[in-house]
């Protein structure tokens, strides 16, 4: 499974009136891939969309982003687009996408740059713990970079930052986070907190 990352960063307080019509742009467009969910910031870099669709077929990934990229407004916003950038994600092998049909109201967006060579030694780590870390609270979606710069994502789905804190702690008190043996191949975090809109297929 392959994931295609969307974001679109816009002037300031232009993003509530621009959800609707990324939604209905999304349909329009005739793409093949399908949309599982669209967030938008609230701790981080603010005024950003974050859309993700996904598809086993990687070319079919790569020309739904060309079609996004090439529109005069793309993904429905125009004059209010500050930029567009799109990414290309492979989940880890024996890991979903979480749809989000059940939306939590809070997901953390966490990107870690690797070194050289770290994707398979942390997709090792990982399969070590996933069961026991997903058991604690769930996962949308894990996945690395099959474009740009080495490095992976991950997104997790809490009811609070309250419940975020409690479940994360309850994973390090375990002894299962950071996946042991992870973390000598991470360079650098980032982690940033997003709203979703109402479920894609409502649209």
């Amino acid at each position: 499974m392959y994931c295609s990352v969307t974001y679109l960063s816009m002037a300031p307080g232009m993003v509530p009136g621009a959800l609707e019509s990324i939604k209905k742009a999304y349909g329009e467009l005739g793409l093949a891939s399908r949309l599982v969910s669209v967030f938008y910031s609230e701790i981080g870099q603010l005024n950003r969309v974050l859309v993700l669709h996904v598809s086993e077929d990687l070319a079919r990934l790569a020309a739904d982003q060309e079609k996004i990229l090439a529109a005069k407004a793309p993904l429905g916003v125009d004059e209010n687009l500050d930029a567009v950038s799109c990414e290309l994600f492979k989940v880890f092998e024996g890991t979903d996408v979480l749809e989000q049909e059940s939306a939590s109201p809070l997901y953390e967006v966490r990107t870690y740059q690797l070194h050289s060579g770290g994707v398979e030694p942390t997709m090792a780590a990982w399969h070590k713990v996933i069961k026991q870390r997903k058991e604690v609270s769930p996962l949308t979606v894990v996945m690395h970079a099959v474009t740009g710069p080495t490095r992976f994502m991950h997104i997790w789905p809490y009811e609070s930052f309250a419940d975020r804190v409690e479940k994360r702690g309850k994973s390090v008190e375990i002894g299962i986070w950071p996946p042991p043996g992870g973390l000598p191949h991470i360079k650098s975090m980032q982690s940033e907190l997003f709203l979703p809109v109402a479920s894609p297929t409502e649209a």
